[in-house]
């Protein structure tokens, strides 16, 4: 369904739902009074009547408020689209984060001169030989201490 035809119906909905408000107000909820009665009595089951008739009416106008709503936010997204779907370069948190899914993950730099823990993939230097989170000694690192 495109948003066209939401926002279409959305708008019919908003229709009915006002024609309806001003059928439930108008409607006559009291009777006669009888042979020697002078007033008009109000009948309870014509105000059942009328509590239903806007009640449906009210849940009318939201619906169709609501699909205008959603058929305005997707003509958004659809126009953003192209911005959306763009290869954006990973954000910082995603990389601290990542849990890897393979070993051969694992051993990958998210960050340039950054190394990811194989034990607990908090983010280190590149030159560490443990990870400061959990202890775990690197592999393949060895420095020579300056004499």
């Amino acid at each position: 369904m495109g948003a066209s035809t939401v926002r279409g119906s959305g708008f019919v909905m908003i229709v009915l739902g006002i024609l309806g408000l001003f059928a439930g107000l108008g409607m006559d909820t009291s009777v006669s009074g009888g042979v020697g009665s002078t007033g008009r009595i109000v009948n309870i089951g014509l105000l059942g009547q009328q509590t239903s008739v806007l009640t449906v009416s009210g849940f009318l106008f939201m619906t169709g408020c609501m699909l205008i709503g959603f058929a305005t936010v997707r003509d958004a997204v659809e126009a953003l689209g192209a911005v959306i779907g763009a290869q954006a370069p990973r954000p910082i948190e995603q990389a601290l984060y990542h849990t890897p899914q393979s070993s051969s993950e694992a051993s990958d730099n998210f960050i340039p001169g950054m190394r990811t823990c194989p034990k607990c993939y908090a983010v280190a230097k590149e030159e560490a030989t443990s990870c400061w989170r959990c202890r775990h000694a690197f592999e393949g690192m060895h420095h020579e201490v300056a004499q």
